[in-house]
Formats: structure tokens, sequence, C-alpha cells
């Protein structure tokens, strides 16, 4: 049977019926209310019946509807479900009411859950922004930058619209996949970024206490690539090919093995002639300069001889405050990858970035020289060593001394003649 079939005396019947259910105390129950309350055409307030709200003359019904109650003192409207869809049909607002009505009842009721303003808040686009705002004044523009790419880009577009507070494993999972399959061919390594990225939101989400928990994450292991480096006779030639006014910063990358940002960004009051010291307290990062290192904290340099006598040619010629300045200032953050890979080009070598140039063949040479790990980790600024201990997987000739103890167990004498006798025949 539909509305329009009932008969106004059988609507008022159902009114008063209506009226007869028992009502919980005021403050305990969870109302439903139309929306607008009168009828647009008789201007007649909606009466609630079995089938909805109506008007008693017209049968007319309302267009939408909000729930209508008291929690703790204060007087709560709810428009839309958690999703932010407006209640527009009576059946499905009584579900919902039922459901908070449910939650009062047991004293689970969290009003950021439902209440319109909250729910925009919690929304993941709306909530990363608020994570992006903070991370901006505490990581390192490099790494904002990234931070921001991937954010914006790959996350926001997969989460979008979901609260933060209803994210669980399974739609990790399903954002994982959907990297697997991504037409871009995503490295392991880029995977494994991304995840760490979407990490630390949920666990900065945690710690505002906005969430109850961080949702499990899926295991990927990123490929061990081998790690490029030169010798020091191959520093040399391509030395050789160094147009001679960069010279000065390069030997000094190659004597200590820093960060090219950190060489960029040296100033002249972290040059003290007197005690023969370099401080490393500065550093570039996305074009910007950083008052701090990559690890958190200065590193200090002696000052060895050919490096002093560089230093006081271009102390006795300064053009800026930048020890190693170029066109009166510092050096772009392509310059040096530009020249060393002309020079690279011209000295027949290829395939090695100035990285590894730099700094994974200081490790690389001085653990071949007999250095520990912890040395050669404090000469780099590695606050774990087992950050250090990565390049020593590649050192074939130290491990011969151990894998040289098992031919002991071999008769090598008997094999060999042996092998000589079979030959024979």
């Amino acid at each position: 049977m539909r509305l329009d079939d009932l008969s106004p005396k059988l609507i008022e019947t159902l009114i008063e019926l209506t009226r007869g259910e028992e009502p919980r105390k005021w403050g305990k129950r969870v109302r439903i209310r139309p929306k607008p309350s009168k009828c647009p055409r008789c201007k007649k307030t909606f009466k609630e019946t079995g089938f909805g709200f109506v008007c008693p003359a017209c049968k007319r019904k309302p267009s939408k509807y909000y729930l209508d109650f008291h929690y703790e003192g204060k007087r709560y409207r709810i428009f839309c479900n958690k999703n932010g869809d407006p209640f527009s049909d009576y059946h499905s607002t009584k579900k919902y009411a039922a459901l908070i009505q449910n939650e009062l009842d047991q004293g689970t009721f969290n009003p950021s859950k439902w209440v319109r303003k909250d729910l925009r808040e919690f929304l993941f686009e709306s909530y990363i922004e608020k994570w992006l705002e903070f991370s901006a004044r505490k990581v390192k523009p490099g790494t904002f930058k990234d931070r921001k790419r991937i954010a914006r880009n790959i996350l926001v577009p997969f989460f979008r619209g979901m609260d933060i507070r209803d994210i669980r494993t399974g739609h990790i999972q399903d954002f994982y996949m959907s990297l697997l399959d991504d037409d871009r061919n995503l490295s392991t390594k880029t995977i494994w970024n991304i995840l760490a990225e979407l990490k630390t939101f949920l666990n900065f989400a945690k710690k505002r206490e906005d969430i109850e928990r961080v949702p499990e994450f899926p295991e990927v292991k990123i490929e061990e690539k081998p790690i490029v480096w030169l010798n020091k006779e191959t520093q040399r030639r391509i030395l050789e090919y160094i147009p001679g006014e960069h010279k000065p910063i390069f030997i000094f990358l190659f004597t200590y093995g820093c960060r090219p940002g950190e060489a960029r960004a040296l100033m002249w009051d972290a040059v003290d002639f007197e005690n023969e010291i370099i401080y490393i307290k500065r550093t570039f990062s996305a074009k910007k300069l950083v008052d701090i290192p990559k690890e958190g904290k200065w590193k200090v340099f002696p000052m060895l001889p050919h490096i002093r006598a560089i230093l006081e040619d271009l102390y006795r010629r300064k053009k800026s405050m930048f020890v190693f300045s170029w066109r009166y200032d510092h050096y772009g953050e392509r310059a040096l990858p530009r020249i060393w890979k002309e020079a690279c080009e011209k000295a027949g070598v290829r395939g090695v970035s100035l990285y590894a140039g730099v700094r994974h063949s200081f490790a690389m040479q001085r653990l071949y020289e007999g250095f520990s790990y912890e040395e050669v980790g404090a000469c780099l600024g590695h606050s774990d060593v087992r950050t250090t201990r990565r390049y020593g997987r590649l050192m074939a000739q130290n491990l011969a001394k151990v894998f040289s103890k098992s031919a002991e167990v071999v008769d090598l004498t008997e094999y060999r003649q042996k092998k000589t006798a079979d030959n024979r025949e």
C-alpha cells in the first residue's frame, strides 16, 4: 500500500499510533526530524507515521531529514551519514538513528565521527594537508618536496573521500596492489618509499590520538643494488679533466667524502685556521640552505696540509661568504653534477654519479685500506654502524681471508695427484 492510497482519516490514525510509542527520557532518545519542518505547499507541519513524515493535508513528504538528540549536555543535529551523504530517505535515516541510539546506550558514541564539520576535517585529503603543514616545519626542504609530491599525486587520488579513522589493513593492501599494477612500472624502492610516507602519515594521526591504531603494512623487500665506486687512480684521472677553477671543491670532496650539498654550503665561519678544524654544519636541500646537516648534528674534519693550502689561497681571493664560490656565489644544485659528468666522459668513465664517485668511493677505499667500520662511519657521519657495514659486503678481497680457511679441509696434494693420473689414462 502506498501513502497516496491512504485516506486523511487513516493518516491521522497512524500519527496517533506513532505518538503512542513509549518515549525515551529526553536526552536519551535520537529523534528523526524533517527538513523543512513544514510542508512547502500548505505550510502545515509534517507529521510522523509508519510510512515516514507526511503532510496530513496534501500527503507531501519532506525532501531531507536530520537526527536530533542531546549528549553530555549538548544538543546535536546530524544531517548526513559518515560518508557525508545527506539523509534523504526516511527508512535509511531510521537505521542511522538506531545505530546512534545503540552507541549512546553502550557509551561508545563519538560526536566527531558524525558531525559534518569534523567529517570534513578527517577526510583523507583534508587531514593530509594538515600533516604537510606540520612536515614543512619539521623536515628538510628536499624531504618535504618529495613528501608533498607523493602525498598529493599518489596518496590522495587513491584515498580521496575516505575518513582516516576508517582506513583498515585491507585498504592498505589494495593500495599496495594498485602500486604493483601501476602503468609507470614503479621500482621496488619507489613503492617502499610511498608506503613509508603513508605509514608516517598514519603515525602522525595516531600521535594526535585521532586514530586508535596504524593498520598492518605489507613487507616490501628492497633489492640491494651493487655499490658503484672508484679507486684513487680513476679519481685522479677524472680530476685532470675538471677545469682548474673547479678543482678545489672536488679535491675537498675526494678528501673528506662529504656530501656535495655540504661542500657547497661550507662558509668561512666554519673554517678555523688557528685550530686547523673544518666544521660541517650546513647543507643545501632542494636549493635551500639548511643550518644543520642530514644527520642532525655537526661533523668536524681536521684541516689536512693540502686542504689548508687550498683554503688559504681561496681566502686571499675571497669573493663571498661561501668557501667554494663560483661567479661570486655558491655552486648551484646542478653545477657540480654537470662538471663531473663532462669530466667523466673525457676520462672514459661511464655510469658513475657524483655521489658514488665521492661518498661511496671514500667508504670503499678506506675499508680496503684496513680501517674499521666505526672509523669510516665516523668520517661519513653515520649514526648507525649498520649503514657503513653495507659497504663491507662487497669487499671480496677481505672475505677471501675467511674463506681460505675452508681449504684446510681439502688435501690438495692428493687431489692434484689423482687428477694427473686420470689425465694420463
